[in-house]
C-alpha cells in the first residue's frame, strides 16, 4: 500500500456525508465518502500516481490505473470540462481529516463545489484484478468553490478508452 498526497481539482464531492447512487443502493453498495479528482496529465501529481501504482504492481495504463481522459468530459454545451487532465475517483467508508491550507481543522457547512482545489491524501492499492483502487485518507482545502447544485444528477455513460496514457 502506498500513501500519497496529490494536488488536484475536485468535483462531485461527498466528503461531509456518505453517499451512494440509486444504482449502488439497488445493488447493495454501502454509502461512501467520495470525490472525483482531476490532475494534470503531466507533472508531479501524475508522477506520484504512476510511482504508487508501480510500487503496488499495477500496470501503468489508463484501464489498470482507473483513469479517465478529462478531455472527453463535456458540458451540455460541448465545453471540455477537464482539458489536459486525468480523472480518478477516490472513496472510503471511514472518516478522515479535512484541513485548510495551514493544516488547521476546516469546518464545512456544505459540500465543496466543483472546481475546489485541494491536496488529496490517497491510499493506493491494487485490487484482486491488479487494478488501482484509490482510498481517500484526507483533504486539505486550498481554494474553496461554493456548492451550487442541490444534488448531482447523473446519466448513463460508457468508457471505451483502452489506450495507454501518454508519458508512461
Amino acid at each position: 500500500m502506498a500513501i500519497i498526497e496529490i494536488e488536484g481539482t475536485g468535483s462531485m464531492f461527498h466528503i461531509l456525508t456518505k453517499y451512494t447512487s440509486n444504482y449502488g443502493r439497488d445493488h447493495g453498495f454501502e454509502p461512501q465518502y467520495s470525490v472525483q479528482i482531476a490532475v494534470p496529465k503531466k507533472g508531479a501529481a501524475f508522477d506520484e500516481l504512476k510511482k504508487a501504482a508501480k510500487e503496488n504492481g499495477i500496470i501503468l495504463n489508463s484501464n489498470s490505473m482507473k483513469l479517465r481522459k478529462g478531455d472527453e468530459v463535456t458540458s451540455k454545451t460541448g465545453e471540455i470540462l477537464f482539458p489536459d487532465q486525468w480523472l480518478l475517483n477516490a472513496s472510503t467508508g471511514f472518516g478522515f481529516s479535512i484541513v485548510d491550507s495551514n493544516a488547521k481543522d476546516f469546518r464545512l457547512d456544505k459540500e465543496p463545489g466543483n472546481g475546489t482545489k485541494a491536496v488529496f491524501a490517497l491510499n493506493v492499492k491494487a485490487n484482486s484484478n491488479g487494478e488501482a483502487r484509490y482510498y481517500l485518507a484526507g483533504v486539505q482545502i486550498l481554494e474553496l468553490e461554493e456548492y451550487e447544485n442541490e444534488e448531482y444528477k447523473f446519466k448513463p455513460r460508457t468508457q471505451t478508452d483502452t489506450d495507454e496514457p501518454e508519458g508512461f
